[in-house]
């Protein structure tokens, strides 16, 4: 895996930000360009002395100067040092709003092998900062008064699970056996460059004690070093002087933000700005709003598009074409599009990507985006999968130190689930491949993450419906569709035998007539528009009771006689949502017909884990 260089410390402003960096990797990147080693190898040197660029732009917005490239054998990479001149973009790559780079080289031979240009006899002509990389891990870090730093360098490594909870004392006995020659955590057994990569400050004067280290993140899980989110706030929040703060010296505590700020891009999450540590009261409650409110869920980032194949400039091994340039820029995203058109365009028999998922609003089905997620599965459509989980689980108050433990059941554990499969496909006729545009692809690809979502949602609720043992309310009798009170009975019922449960862990699915019903209880309540005159400004229901609302056009039936609905309360650790893969859009010739068959789909599976997390509201509606 390449070492991903971030922006680690901050430079001194009387001279020009001297940055370091990758600056482009052997292999394939992003732009279906392949680099090979020999060839990197021997173009290293020639990237000494070329200019630093915005985004491949001209000669006029240089903004400063390679002084330094070398091939680097390990890494299969060329590295670079450049000198940054313009003061603005300096900030910003202190500030991490610059964080990749890309190059411009010439080339005397370009073969084409499958749709993938090689190019041979490389001069590199120039360097640009750039927002998205060819090569995914062509990046910079600050390499100022980097002698004596005692910031730890900031490495990426495996990230935990963003709910993992957060014990740093118990994490920091993990790591000292894991950094430890025989795994006992002694002291004098212990590896400290490898202990040092759990934490983000260490005293480097006295390496050798364990007092020396500060600010861990990091923890032990299968013999492997992770990130552990919670870990990330809570030390970004002591930097920032929550509970009293942290004694690290004020020249370092850039230097510690930003590799913190590196681990907060790793979860895809946005770090709070800078600012020297107050030990004030107000300030220390300001860091911990912040670490409350990071420490939220959030939806799980989407897959980024890839084509597989698409390129209109097919070949042999041996082809060869004029010299040129390549160049490694980016809107990737509109890129692959328009090669994916153009594949199309040009007689493509088959072409296949996977879009980006396209999360919908807060008020829509989002039942798969909710609940916890497994990416550990393999098999096909029809198959018995194992879906691993981890629950919630109580203590015992022993009598005396030292008495005998009962060991917990189903702590860890497999649910098993059929593997399906979602899918649709339509018919686009030749002429009107023509009238396909990137921006038109790009709305049908978000047509298909909807329909693929909203599938996953059907079979969710066709998966609950079916199990008479789920918890359940029965207000099919009354003369509503739905009341606010049944939000706070349901709730009540669900709290009582769910551990740990927080209302704001819970989605409620609603019918169109239960959401309208449910409108129209508030309206009439006095007291909840008082509290709550939101609702009615803004005319729609996201949250209340600290639960989210999602209105659902496929609420299963409990009556099928007479057509009346169930809603359900889920809390999200009750299920689990595991993907084979994600949204896969494929396309097939019709020659035929003259037409290509555009096919969506999604493998997946389904597992309930703890049926008290679950409440059906048993409903008079029937819309």
């Amino acid at each position: 895996m390449h070492r991903s260089w971030i922006t680690s410390v901050e430079a001194l402003l009387a001279k020009p930000l001297r940055v370091r960096g990758y600056a482009i990797h052997a292999g394939t990147t992003r732009n279906l360009n392949r680099y090979l080693e020999d060839e990197l190898r021997k173009a290293a040197s020639t990237l000494k002395g070329v200019p630093v660029y915005l985004e491949h732009i001209s000669a006029m917005n240089a903004v400063g100067k390679v002084v330094d490239a070398w091939y680097d054998e390990d890494e299969k990479a060329v590295v670079f040092e450049a000198e940054i001149y313009d003061e603005e973009v300096a900030e910003k790559i202190r500030r991490g709003l610059i964080k990749h780079v890309s190059i411009g080289a010439d080339y005397e031979i370009l073969d084409v092998e499958d749709g993938v240009r090689i190019p041979h006899d490389l001069a590199f002509r120039e360097l640009s900062l750039v927002a998205v990389p060819g090569d995914r891990e062509a990046n910079i870090m600050v390499v100022e008064n980097l002698v004596g730093e005692r910031a730890v360098r900031y490495e990426r490594e495996p990230l935990a699970d963003m709910d993992r909870e957060w014990d740093a004392d118990a994490a920091e006995m993990r790591i000292r056996k894991w950094a430890s020659s025989d795994g006992s955590g002694d002291k004098d057994k212990i590896d400290w460059s490898k202990y040092r990569r759990a934490f983000a400050w260490y005293d480097h004067e006295n390496p050798e004690n364990f007092g020396s280290y500060k600010l861990p993140h990091h923890d032990v899980v299968d013999g492997r070093l992770v990130t552990v989110w919670r870990g990330v706030v809570a030390a970004m929040a002591a930097l920032m002087g929550a509970r009293g703060g942290v004694d690290i010296p004020d020249e370092d505590r850039r230097a510690v933000y930003n590799h913190l700020r590196a681990h907060y891009e790793d979860f895809d999450r946005e770090p709070p700005e800078f600012r020297e540590a107050h030990r004030d009261e107000a300030s220390t409650e300001g860091a911990d709003s912040k670490t409350h409110e990071a420490m939220k869920p959030q939806p799980q980032p989407g897959a980024e598009l890839e084509s597989a194949g698409g390129s209109t400039n097919r070949g042999d091994i041996g082809e060869m074409s004029q010299k040129g340039v390549v160049v490694e820029d980016a809107d990737l995203m509109m890129d692959g599009r328009r090669r994916f058109i153009d594949a199309l365009r040009n007689g493509s028999l088959r072409e296949q990507w996977t879009p980006p998922f396209t999360l919908p609003e807060v008020s829509a089905a989002r039942i798969a985006t909710f609940v916890k997620r497994s990416d550990i599965l393999a098999g096909k459509p029809g198959d018995i999968v194992n879906i691993p989980y981890v629950r919630d689980f109580d203590m015992d108050v022993l009598a005396s130190v030292g008495d005998t433990l009962t060991a917990k059941t189903n702590l860890y554990g497999v649910v098993q689930a059929t593997l399906k499969e979602a899918a649709a496909c339509t018919m686009i006729p030749y002429a009107d491949i023509e009238k396909l545009t990137p921006d038109l692809l790009s709305e049908l690809e978000g047509r298909f993450s909807e329909a693929a979502l909203r599938a996953v949602d059907r079979y969710i609720f066709d998966t609950l419906i079916s199990d008479p043992s789920i918890p359940e309310i029965d207000k099919s009798s009354s003369t509503v569709n739905f009341d606010a009170d049944w939000i706070v009975e349901a709730l009540s019922k669900l709290l009582s035998s769910f551990k740990s449960a927080d209302p704001g862990d819970c989605l409620l699915t609603l019918s169109p007539g239960m959401y309208e019903s449910l409108m129209k209880d508030i309206v009439g309540s006095q007291a909840i528009v008082y509290a709550r005159p939101d609702l009615v400004r803004e005319g729609r229901i996201t949250e209340l009771f600290g639960v989210k609302i999602a209105v659902c056009h496929n609420l299963p039936e409990h009556d099928t006689i007479n057509h009346r609905l169930s809603a359900y309360l889920i809390h999200r650790d009750s299920m689990i949502f595991a993907p084979k893969r994600e949204l896969l859009i494929e396309t097939e010739r019709d020659t035929v017909n003259r037409r290509i068959k555009l096919t969506g789909s999604i493998t997946f599976a389904i597992g309930v884990i703890d049926k008290n997390g679950i409440i059906e509201i048993k409903t008079p509606a029937t819309y």
